[in-house]
């Protein structure tokens, strides 16, 4: 099957854009062929990294520089159209994949087989197409907002590329938090645990935003440099109000870091879990610093929580999401055929 990947804003470091990068590494990888489409919306001094790249900032299994495509933002929509059939009698490709919210309603243009994974149910109308949620959360609010079902398939994580094996002395931060440096990611509350005495880091994106008072901020990080900071850390800190998912989450965990994690969203009812089975929940500055200081000054308690969050993370591993992934699509070639 042929599976044209709509990417317009490739260039950054976002956690949308890093699951169609993995379901298009999938894809490929259950023996689809694959195509990128990308274009140029994003200024050149706003882009994180450049396609050549890539893989210093995201490792990809599968795919290759030749599997992504350029189109002018100006032209990009009708290019989508064109491959899938609007102007010529045969599509170029037989699915077309999608987390880009302005692109959900493609099959309505041209009728054509889509899937739309939601990060967030933003429109107040429901596409027609398929859709994929990124978590329990997700597909909750889909069903509250949009009143359709959906399919969760939680972000996939290279989790043997992390490593946890650092004991608690042997880690010299603290306190981290990751990811792009927004206001709405909510960092500057990991300042109060910086002000007690924590050495406290803030890793991610720089987009101007949001620059905590903490020990150190770390802007732009190849994706060594994520795995090693992570590696050096006891605890992660989450602070965002309602994550739609929280792939940093997954990341740090499987880095051996203890997670504390605000108690919504994705890390709420897909990886947490509401009893905290897999970590720690909080939902004020108290229970935040008090859950932090007790991890931290408890080695046995930390070592309980990372081993705990090492095996989580090997739920979201990149083969138990491939599996996922297949069964949806054998389904859907079921159906296509009338066997299902």
């Amino acid at each position: 099957m042929g599976v044209l990947f709509g990417v317009p804003d490739l260039l950054v470091l976002a956690g949308n854009v890093r699951v169609s990068l993995d379901i298009a590494d999938i894809m490929r990888d259950l023996g689809h062929e694959v195509k990128i489409l990308y274009s140029d919306i994003r200024e050149t001094s706003e882009q994180y990294f450049g396609l050549n790249r890539i893989r210093d900032y995201y490792p990809i299994k599968n795919l290759n520089l030749s599997d992504f495509e350029k189109v002018r933002w100006e032209d990009y929509y009708v290019e989508v159209l064109a491959r899938l059939g609007l102007y010529e009698e045969r599509p170029q490709y037989d699915l077309f994949f999608t987390n880009y919210d302005p692109l959900a309603y493609v099959n309505e243009d041209v009728d054509f087989p889509e899937v739309f994974y939601v990060n967030w149910p933003d429109r107040p109308r429901a596409p027609s197409c398929e859709v994929w949620a990124n978590s329990w959360y997700t597909k909750q609010r889909i069903f509250k907002r949009w009143g359709v079902p959906s399919k969760v398939v939680n972000p996939p994580l290279k989790t043997e590329r992390y490593d946890p094996s650092p004991s608690f002395s042997e880690r010299d931060i603290d306190v981290i938090g990751f990811g792009q440096l927004y206001f709405q990611k909510g960092f500057k509350a990991l300042t109060p645990l910086y002000e007690r005495g924590w050495k406290t880091y803030v890793i991610g994106a720089d987009v101007k935003q949001d620059r905590p008072k903490v020990t150190q901020v770390v802007t732009n990080p190849t994706f060594s440099q994520i795995t090693q900071l992570l590696s050096r850390s006891k605890v992660f800190v989450h602070p965002k109000i309602g994550e739609h998912f929280g792939i940093a989450v997954v990341e740090a965990m499987a880095s051996g870091c203890a997670a504390v994690c605000h108690r919504s969203g994705g890390p709420l009812t897909d990886i947490i879990l509401p009893d905290e089975r897999y970590g720690l929940l909080f939902s004020s500055e108290e229970e935040l610093v008090r859950k932090v200081g007790h991890l931290l000054s408890n080695e046995k308690t930390w070592r309980h929580y990372s081993q705990l969050a090492v095996e989580r993370a090997k739920r979201f591993s990149y083969d138990k999401i491939k599996d996922e992934v297949k069964g949806l699509m054998d389904r859907r070639v079921g159906h296509e055929r009338g066997i299902l």
